[in-house]
């Protein structure tokens, strides 16, 4: 009995299976096998099967061969089998076998679907069509298109090769493979996957990705990225060039880009791009070792499980998990997150980095918090610091506006005076205010509980890094920008 797969037990599977590399070969060959039930394995099966009757063609010919009774058709061909009908300008019926081989404009019918391509071979007998050709099925809203592929008449399901395209009311998918179930409309895709939201702004790559549409769900593994495209922002660094040949459109109708016709087979690379006037991307990645996606009833929703890296404008981050909210704008890490942003480093437990228009506007961090900002360009042991049990940065114009840290909250703070070092504080105190003017800290205001000690900058100087917090970090990992390639299509 086959396993039906929905995006709850589709997760347990995964998680089930990821310990390692190894058990996620697994988890995929159960895909495979069991939500699939892929054409060549049930092929096996040989049943006996309806002939393969002659509904028309415009001329016949019939030859003996080797004891086979072989039928040559020509013009306005059409057969049946049950429920499927097969018309095409010429075939050739090898009878005793139940074959036919069908070439010039083939259509083949199924309850609704429609299959085309310039040459098939159909095997009656399994009911397998075969093209190695360039190959199209309509299944209602969904279009499939490939290099080559085969389809089973017997499960409905069909096998796509070589530049795969499949198409729906809610995403665009390009792989090198793709598994399409006709029964539940699921689809498995693997190879080269680049998966574009209808109704969306994002563009998820990966190497092998599971889309359950009726749930509105998707599992993506081998390291996918998400790009979510926000603005467009002009700049005048990117080159512009105009190709009086044409434009196509390249996304949908929510973000307006138009880049240089193309072959289909060539490639250009995201965010630098021909345009007619010069644009940076103001786009969001997301890495990590698989993710979920469930877009349902207007509500946009990711889960990033494990080696999580985040990438938008300012921002970066690392996590071991992270749940990205579209609608409501906020970005949760677990897993011990680290945030960069310009000269600042954010460590804590737990972190909740909510967006307001797509723009940056707080981050809360909770549990065995510390935020440390490099204060001195020629000392880089000069680091200010800030902890506490939970700790707030609030954002304005992509800066930071305040830092406020409570909770046994402690502070170190490098003095500048007039361009030079003079020492340095040490307070802890019930909260902790900072509020910065230009991206720089600018004042401080300890309240409650105040204790501290002022260091003269002569038992400073050798020693900043024995006047640390206690639970100081900092790391030079940084995660990249990363960069989106995609075909023009």
């Amino acid at each position: 009995m086959p396993i039906i797969l929905n995006h709850n037990n589709a997760l347990f599977l995964y998680k089930l299976f990821c310990t390692n590399y190894f058990k996620l070969l697994i988890l995929i060959l159960f895909i495979q096998l069991n939500l699939f039930q892929f054409p060549q394995i049930l092929a096996q099966e040989q049943t006996r099967a309806k002939p393969v009757k002659l509904h028309h063609a415009d001329i016949m010919d019939v030859n003996q061969s080797g004891g086979q009774t072989i039928r040559k058709l020509i013009g306005n061909v059409k057969l049946e089998q049950g429920d499927v009908i097969l018309m095409c300008s010429e075939a050739t019926e090898i009878i005793n076998q139940n074959i036919v081989h069908l070439s010039g404009n083939v259509i083949i019918n199924q309850s609704g679907m429609v299959l085309k391509s310039n040459k098939i071979d159909y095997d009656g007998n399994r009911g397998l069509a075969i093209s190695d050709g360039n190959i199209e099925i309509i299944d209602g809203t969904s279009v499939l298109t490939a290099n080559r592929g085969r389809y089973s008449t017997k499960t409905m399901i069909a096998e796509f090769f070589v530049n795969v395209k499949a198409d729906d009311d809610s995403a665009t998918i390009f792989a090198d493979n793709l598994t399409y179930d006709r029964n539940t409309k699921n689809s498995y895709a693997s190879g080269n996957v680049t998966v574009k939201g209808k109704n969306t702004n994002t563009i998820l790559i990966g190497q092998d990705v599971v889309y359950i549409p009726n749930d509105g769900y998707m599992l993506a593994t081998g390291k996918p990225v998400l790009f979510q495209i926000d603005t467009l922002e002009q700049n005048d660094s990117i080159i512009i060039t105009r190709d009086t040949t044409g434009f196509r459109k390249m996304f949908s109708n929510d973000t307006i880009l138009s880049a240089n016709k193309k072959k289909s087979n060539e490639q250009t690379y995201f965010p630098i791009i021909n345009l007619e006037k010069k644009y940076k991307f103001d786009t969001l990645s997301v890495i990590a070792d698989s993710m979920e996606a469930f877009r349902k009833y207007g509500k946009e929703k990711y889960i990033f499980i494990r080696n999580v890296e985040l990438v938008k404008s300012k921002i970066a981050a690392k996590a071991d998990s992270a749940v990205f909210d579209m609608n409501e704008e906020y970005i949760k890490l677990y897993g011990v997150p680290i945030i960069w942003f310009d000269e600042t480093q954010l460590f804590a437990d737990s972190t909740v980095v909510f967006l307001r228009r797509k723009k940056l506007d707080l981050i809360f961090a909770t549990g065995n918090t510390i935020a440390v900002t490099k204060a001195d360009s020629t000392d880089s042991t000069r680091i200010n610091q800030i902890s506490g049990a939970d700790l707030k940065i609030i954002f304005a114009d992509d800066s930071i506006r305040t830092i406020k840290s409570w909770g046994n909250a402690k502070s170190l703070y490098f003095v500048v005076s007039d361009s030079s070092s003079d020492g340095a504080a040490r307070n802890s105190a019930d909260s902790i205010y900072i509020i910065f003017d230009g991206g720089a800290p600018d004042k401080i205001k300890w309240l409650g509980g105040i204790q501290g000690e002022f260091i003269p900058e002569n038992l400073v100087v050798g020693k900043t890094k024995e006047l640390y917090l206690p639970n100081f970090r900092w790391s030079e990992n940084k995660p990249k920008r990363k960069f989106l390639k995609l075909n023009i299509f």
